[in-house]
């Protein structure tokens, strides 16, 4: 048997077993957002028996006696060492950060023959350098590399991003806590949310593309100098703050745009992107609309480096990884005080949701893999309910009131609700609604929605479920987002649900055919 685990942030195991890929990502195990396998850094190594408990679990479920070869990305002598307290392992084949992504996001697409763009804040080569902007052409088996923009500091979009959210008093900072490594990776997807509203601001613009393009302490200084104020943590509230957070998405575009223009990549044509930067689905939609083919698979953030390390030397591609993570991993039996059960049909969850107009979540299946809900560990709710998006914000999800929620919606009825939309299986795009269907709860200051499409064959209940309210005279569309709390990674656990129901304004889940809430 061989395995791949990439083990920094976004840590998870890939194998392969009976013609079926299995992805398990730790942060899912431990309940900690971005958890971390490694223990290379003493000061945030995780609890060692919690690793050694994440790899029990997946050995002892899969019958693994013993690992021939373990392809890894991240993962150290004493990595190895823990691992190998649980089974005998024979081989540790190291592989480099960026090929991994571009073999998992190339391998998870329906092209044959592409671009693949890979860009994050940085990652490990097998040499000991570093990357963080590559690019690569992909045909039939061969994945072979165009260009590698170095120094990796000056093409490193993804820690440019992030390296200046400190400043942003709106969004919530992870706090430390003691031995536990602590990523604010988190706050990218904030700050994308809270450009939509500032207008970036010009007089900086040369000093923050000065920044991207050089990423170092003397240009952030120039760019307090003519901003006029040191960017220290919480520093900027208010417009000058949504202003400056749109600067920075302004700045990102205006790098990525740049780089991508010296490829020649001729109009039209098939481009993967992958990384931890394609999560930014600004730049991801507009790239569609510029008329190229897009492709961004679920998992392109780090949590799909394992699976692109494994799968490169099985040789697998055109491989659906949507919902290939954990089963939920304890049992409603039995049942905890004060909850009820109650059996319920896809008619009766399209009534809950349309008719009652009730905020529930929905656990069906194998967890998706990588960070958006797609139907399996979601919050569905009818997006026409007055307050919704504050009413989510404030009393479920606990999070910062700007931030947006997506949607979901059958495939064929994309053109209905969306002036420029297409497929976006993965939440990887952001279409502009029509101005009649710009329902407050999933619309974006800008007009804008996250939108994932379904067809009957990609999840047979959820696309079910939408047509169902569709048949009842409702729209069929349906407001969608993890079903998680602050802080927390999306549950794997009926505990967290039962959990998350008796704490906040959930106002209960469906689960295995019953529905549960509060007696």
């Amino acid at each position: 048997m061989d395995i791949s685990i990439y083990g920094f942030h976004d840590s998870s195991l890939c194998l392969k077993q009976d013609g079926e890929y299995f992805i398990y990502e730790f942060e899912r195990f431990a309940n900690e957002r971005y958890a971390v396998l490694t223990s290379h850094w003493n000061s945030a190594a995780p609890d060692r028996e919690l690793v050694k408990s994440f790899y029990s679990y997946i050995f002892r479920l899969h019958k693994i006696s013993k690992v021939t070869n373990c392809y890894t990305n991240q993962f150290y002598h004493i990595d190895q060492e823990i691992i190998r307290e649980v089974i005998p392992v024979e081989n540790f084949v190291p592989m480099d950060h960026h090929f991994a992504h571009a073999s998992s996001a190339y391998r998870q697409s329906p092209f044959d023959d592409c671009w693949v763009i890979s860009y994050d804040g940085d990652g490990d080569n097998v040499d000991g350098s570093k990357s963080s902007f590559t690019v690569w052409r992909a045909e039939g088996e061969q994945i072979s590399l165009v260009h590698d923009f170095q120094p990796y500091t000056s093409y490193s979009l993804g820690n440019c991003y992030l390296g200046l959210t400190g400043a942003l008093s709106t969004i919530k900072k992870r706090k430390a806590q003691k031995d536990r490594y602590l990523y604010q990776g988190g706050n990218s997807g904030k700050l994308m949310g809270l450009a939509s509203y500032g207008t970036p601001i010009e007089s900086i613009k040369p000093a923050m593309m000065d920044f991207y393009d050089n990423g170092t302490l003397q240009q952030q200084a120039e760019l307090e100098r003519l901003y006029g104020k040191q960017l220290t943590t919480d520093a900027l509230s208010g417009q000058e703050e949504y202003d400056f957070a749109a600067t920075l998405q302004w700045a990102f575009e205006d790098k990525f745009f740049r780089v991508f223009d010296t490829l020649g990549v001729a109009p039209g044509s098939r481009v993967v992107v992958s990384g931890g930067c394609a999560l930014n689905i600004l730049v991801n939609q507009r790239l569609q609309d510029m008329g190229f083919q897009v492709y961004v698979p679920p998992n392109s953030a780090d949590c799909g480096l394992s699976f692109g390390m494994l799968a490169h030397h099985i040789g697998d591609r055109h491989v659906d990884l949507t919902y290939r993570g954990f089963e939920i991993l304890d049992s409603d039996d039995p049942l905890p005080e004060g909850f009820s059960k109650t059996a319920v049909s896809n008619s009766d969850i399209a009534e809950l949701l349309y008719t009652k107009k009730k905020i529930i979540g929905y656990i069906h299946g194998r967890a998706e893999c990588g960070p958006r809900a797609l139907g399996n560990r979601s919050i569905l709710c009818y997006p026409t309910i007055p307050h919704l998006k504050e009413r989510l914000n404030a009393e479920v999800k606990f999070r910062e009131w700007f931030r947006p929620f997506g949607a979901v919606t059958r495939l064929e009825s994309v053109p209905k609700y969306f002036l420029n939309g297409s497929e976006s299986r993965y939440m990887s795009f952001c279409p502009t609604l029509r101005p009649e269907y710009r329902f407050p709860s999933i619309t974006h200051v800008d007009n804008t929605c996250r939108v994932q499409t379904v067809t009957s064959a990609q999840h047979p209940d959820l696309y079910d479920i939408l047509s169902r309210i569709d048949g009842m005279g409702g729209e069929g569309i349906l407001l969608n987002t993890s079903f998680n709390i602050k802080g927390k990674p999306i549950l794997s656990k009926l505990a967290d649900a039962f959990e998350t129901l008796r704490d906040t304004k959930l106002e209960g889940f469906v689960y295995n055919g019953n529905f549960y809430e509060r007696c």
